[in-house]
């Protein structure tokens, strides 16, 4: 979702704003994956809320069972957005492109925000993924207004092209 609003939490008198950027997202996905992530957001784990205000606050908050389990429903929120879920309803139909795991897409997006789009590595990383694919589809489109034409194949990925699973992500709260 473009410019959605950043969550942001409160724990020991500090504010911790939390910006989904692709940074947050690939080292969250690699340290822990979603779906297991999650889980142990839902039952207040201190290391996982420590490990998502690691991400986003330097030093970061001393993190007791009592602020995991306050703080659960607004990381549960962020991480949800980490992986790419929307508020917007899913397109109706099959996905245009295959389906790649969260880590393959956050790559695609790195090598999009980096090569395609020519920004430096620290700005695409700073970046959400929204942002990121409506950045290079309007790319896209100023080329092929240029230059004409569009390959399927130049299309960035997007939210509904990930890991196929991804969906059971969100089963898994329910």
């Amino acid at each position: 979702m473009l410019a959605a609003r950043d969550i942001t939490v409160e724990i020991g008198g500090d504010v911790v704003r939390l910006r989904p950027t692709l940074r947050a997202a690939m080292r969250l996905e690699r340290d822990f994956g979603f779906p297991k992530l999650l889980k142990l957001l839902s039952e207040g784990s201190v290391t996982a809320t420590s490990a998502i205000l690691a991400e986003h606050a330097n030093p970061f908050p001393a993190v007791s069972i009592a602020n995991a389990i306050r703080l659960a429903p607004d990381l549960i929120a962020h991480v949800l957005r980490l992986a790419g879920a929307s508020d917007e309803p899913a397109p109706k139909g099959k996905p245009a492109g295959k389906a790649m795991s969260h880590a393959a897409y956050f790559d695609r997006l790195f090598a999009l925000g980096t090569g395609a789009l020519g920004w430096t590595a620290q700005a695409t990383l700073d970046t959400p993924a929204a942002e990121i694919e409506a950045a290079y589809a309007g790319r896209v489109e100023l080329l092929s207004s240029i230059f004409g034409g569009k390959s399927e194949d130049d299309a960035a990925p997007t939210s509904a092209e990930r890991d196929p699973n991804a969906a059971s992500i969100l089963r898994m709260l329910a």
